[in-house]
């Protein structure tokens, strides 16, 4: 599916949840839903990203005014990072809805994507696995009672890593990809990025990314 399609139909979902019909047909009167939403913005070994935390405040309060539960991570570290998520799995329960909303740098790297925490410094390429957080395990921490999942980067920022991560010459360096690289969405998945796998998003010249700006009034405007 490309990613435009890939959008539409994150966006078309997430709108159809703001209807008390398509919520009771579509994920059953018990199901509940839960959004994580992280928002980085100060860096301490990269280049700050100002609209990070507006974004998230931004979608943390659109998604609260569909029905969400949210729980808000703000310029968030490594130990905090995990601890939002593992919050975050042991609310789901099975037939629940999940989202998760990442604004921030995002690297790939070996074929993997990562998320970095405000605190990242890769130094060496063995750093990555001690101080980024994998996307694929978020994910699957997402789907681990078959739960429908919603995942929205806007996470394609320039890689502020590549000469520290591609090992500068090493034979031990890391392949290190632009942007955010595919991904095998699996079932039940809905997955929206910034811009196309393995391009560069913008952080946006006004308060919000034209990411988040678009999911804001696409979700409050679902007609």
């Amino acid at each position: 599916m490309s990613k435009i399609c890939l959008l539409c139909a994150c966006l078309l979902f997430l709108a159809s949840l703001s209807t008390p019909a398509s919520s009771e047909v579509e994920i059953g009167q018990r199901s509940h839903r839960y959004a994580l939403v992280i928002g980085n913005s100060s860096y301490r070994y990269a280049p700050s990203l100002p609209n990070g935390v507006n974004d998230a405040n931004a979608i943390s309060r659109v998604l609260q005014e569909t029905g969400f539960e949210v729980t808000l991570g703000l310029d968030a570290d490594a130990s905090t990072f995990r601890e939002l998520i593992g919050k975050f799995r042991r609310n789901l329960q099975p037939g629940d809805v999940s989202l998760f909303y990442y604004a921030g740098h995002g690297l790939q790297a070996n074929g993997e994507n990562y998320l970095l925490p405000v605190d990242a410094a890769l130094q060496r390429p063995a750093d990555l696995a001690l101080e980024a957080e994998r996307l694929q395990d978020i994910i699957a921490a997402m789907t681990a009672e078959e739960n429908t999942a919603i995942v929205l980067l806007d996470a394609c920022r320039d890689n502020p890593f590549v000469k520290q991560l591609s090992g500068q010459g090493q034979s031990r360096g890391l392949v290190v990809g632009k942007g955010l690289g595919a991904l095998d969405a699996g079932r039940g998945v809905f997955i929206g990025f910034a811009t196309q796998p393995g391009n560069v998003a913008l952080d946006g010249a006004a308060n919000h990314s034209p990411f988040a700006d678009a999911l804001v009034k696409r979700i409050k405007t679902p007609s």
